[in-house]
């Protein structure tokens, strides 16, 4: 099942139209949790599109851990700041925050446990730097913080 989901996220990463404009970036990554030691790997979609004020952009991005037994699938609405360096052109750093959804599922194959789901509402903080290039590719990394109210909070460290 954990493979079909990757399987699907990914063609819909990878079937997302690239758009040529500034204003508008849309692109996939795999991330790194910190807090496990199995089982790490997050695949995810990210979006950037640009807001009235020049420095700032609404971030939506999806994030799914295929987790051994149990599944995670993350949505974020982030708003990030781009900071404005005058020594730097190539790369822009930034800086956000914004809420996500999480939804925790828990499998019980060959077990006498039923299947439990459970859905919760947090705070996601986030901080990460993107490069600055002529082409369509734009790569980037963020590392983010979400705080989650009676649940354990995790560190993601996302490429793309």
């Amino acid at each position: 099942m954990h493979r079909y989901a990757i399987g699907a996220l990914l063609c819909v990463v990878m079937a997302t139209p690239r758009i040529a404009q500034s204003q508008v970036r849309i692109g996939g990554g795999l991330g790194y949790e910190f807090d496990l030691t199995e089982k790490w790997l997050h695949v995810a979609a990210d979006a950037r599109f640009t807001l009235p004020t020049k420095h700032m952009e609404f971030n939506p991005r999806i994030l799914y851990n295929p987790g051994d037994g149990y599944s995670v699938l993350q949505a974020d609405a982030n708003v990030v700041f781009n900071l404005d360096l005058k020594r730097s052109k190539r790369v822009t750093p930034y800086a956000g925050a914004g809420v996500l959804l999480q939804r925790i599922s828990v499998d019980a194959f060959g077990t006498s446990t039923p299947a439990t789901s459970e859905t919760k509402v947090g705070l996601n903080l986030l901080a990460g730097a993107r490069v600055n290039t002529e082409g369509p590719i734009s790569p980037f990394a963020t590392m983010s913080y979400a705080v989650v109210r009676e649940q354990g909070n995790s560190m993601i460290l996302l490429l793309g």
